[in-house]
């Protein structure tokens, strides 16, 4: 009956705890100033709900770390317990805890994202335990996520066999903490949801119940084994000491310092400042290169058909100067076969003219040509052929061996050499080619006329 009375008194005000969450919770603290916490606005008294309804009397105390209202790691202590409670009879059920539990934690606050001091997070880790948020819906809420160590001395027995021993836990915890109600003094009265999980390690003996004999024989010693356990539930309230209630602590340090704030925003500002200057410089790096080798492009283009235009231009000049070339030596070859045709005179030519109008050098020629003969009176006495032309030659020699024609170039076609006649060592008469360096030209009849002219 006193079981069912206390459970029931402790339903009745885990009722009315639940009423006042209900409430109007106070006004998030947004000032921006760092204040400096006292020994008392650093402690917090505390207990979990759900383990008075299973009849475990609990109480926890907390104490901040630091000592900013930017000081978000706390260490606590709980303790509970219901151990070796008394009964006139050794019971069937038996519910015995001791348990002392210890506690880190860190508080902190959701924060807005703008994409520039405050990013999204994209690894897979960093979003399982951010704090970041698109929306900040309920800005006066603080969680928090720690990790815990406990030792416990336990007797539990729900069926036919109990289990006696003690257990190490060490696990992680998770939760919220919301501020409901400040009083006049300043303290301030907090709830509190969270769970902790972990692993146990547990010692224990197994027994029986006998109800003959009004005992528990043990029926086997020494059993151990390792446990995952979920070592609280956590539904409770916290009262704070002091004057600063939980919206004005556990803040982000960048929200209460001016300072802090001004070097943050300085700091970031100098990486956006860098990240756009990196971006222009990448902008103009590209730019300037896709310009370069636009142009570069168009520079080898214009080249190469200018150095193929050049190409086809000398292969033009050259194919005309091999072409100028050609003609300029067929016209060359047949002005020469003209001009040796139109020097070779006729052979009547030179005997209708009178003999005395003919020059001693001419009329020799014709004769030893084969043209005439020349009397050797015609010839004056002082000539040099008088002697050469007394008794003309028994074989007189061809035409064409005396007289041929010699172009040079294209100049001079029209004279002929006329090799003079030497009697050599066996009495024939052969010509030389050039004996004296000088030349007896016959080709033109005026020359030969002027000559004659001279002679007389």
């Amino acid at each position: 009956m006193k079981q069912a009375y206390k459970t029931l008194r402790a339903a009745l005000c885990a009722a009315a705890l639940m009423v006042a969450l209900l409430s109007q919770a106070q006004v998030i603290d947004r000032r921006p100033e760092t204040d400096t916490l006292s020994l008392a606005d650093r402690i917090t008294l505390r207990t979990n709900a759900v383990d008075w309804l299973l009849l475990l009397p609990n109480i926890g105390v907390e104490f901040d770390l630091g000592n900013k209202n930017w000081s978000r790691w706390s260490i606590g202590l709980d303790v509970r317990g219901n151990w070796q409670t008394k009964h006139t009879f050794k019971p069937g059920v038996v519910y015995n805890l001791a348990d002392v539990r210890g506690e880190l934690r860190y508080y902190y606050r959701p924060k807005q994202i703008d994409n520039r001091k405050v990013k999204k997070h994209t690894r897979f880790l960093d979003r399982l335990f951010s704090c970041r948020r698109d929306t900040v819906k309920r800005p006066q809420l603080a969680y928090y996520r720690g990790a815990y160590a406990s030792y416990s001395d336990f007797s539990f027995k729900f069926g036919s066999e109990g289990k006696q021993g003690s257990a190490l836990t060490l696990g992680v915890s998770w939760g919220l903490v919301r501020p409901l109600y400040v009083f006049r003094n300043g303290h301030s009265f907090d709830f509190e949801l969270g769970i902790k999980v972990g692993l146990a390690y547990a010692k224990y003996d197994t027994y029986r119940h006998s109800r003959e004999d009004d005992c528990y024989p043990v029926t086997s010693r020494g059993n151990s084994g390792i446990y995952p356990v979920v070592s609280d539930l956590h539904v409770g309230f916290a009262y704070r000491l002091g004057k600063y209630p939980s919206p004005s602590k556990y803040r982000w340090r960048y929200d209460v310092d001016y300072n802090f704030a001004m070097l943050q925003d300085s700091i970031n500002d100098a990486r956006y400042r860098a990240r756009i200057n990196e971006q222009t410089e990448d902008s103009l790096r590209e730019m300037v290169e896709k310009e370069f080798w636009h142009v570069y492009e168009a520079a080898a283009g214009v080249n190469k058909a200018s150095a193929d235009k050049l190409r086809q231009q000398q292969k033009e000049a050259e194919r005309t100067r091999r072409d100028s070339l050609k003609a300029a030596e067929g016209k060359a070859g047949r002005a020469a076969a003209d001009s040796a045709v139109a020097a070779k005179p006729a052979p009547d030519s030179l005997a209708a003219q009178p003999a005395d109008t003919l020059s001693a050098d001419t009329l020799l020629a014709d004769s030893l040509a084969g043209n005439t003969i020349v009397p050797a009176d015609s010839l004056p006495a002082d000539s040099a052929w008088t002697d050469s032309v007394a008794a003309p030659p028994a074989d007189p020699l061809p035409a064409d061996s005396v007289a041929a024609p010699a172009a040079r170039g294209g100049e001079g076609a029209g004279e002929a050499t006329v090799a003079e006649a030497k009697p050599d060592e066996g009495g024939d008469t052969t010509t030389d080619d050039n004996p004296g360096g000088g030349e007896a030209t016959a080709a033109d009849p005026n020359e030969g006329k002027e000559n004659g002219d001279e002679a007389q």
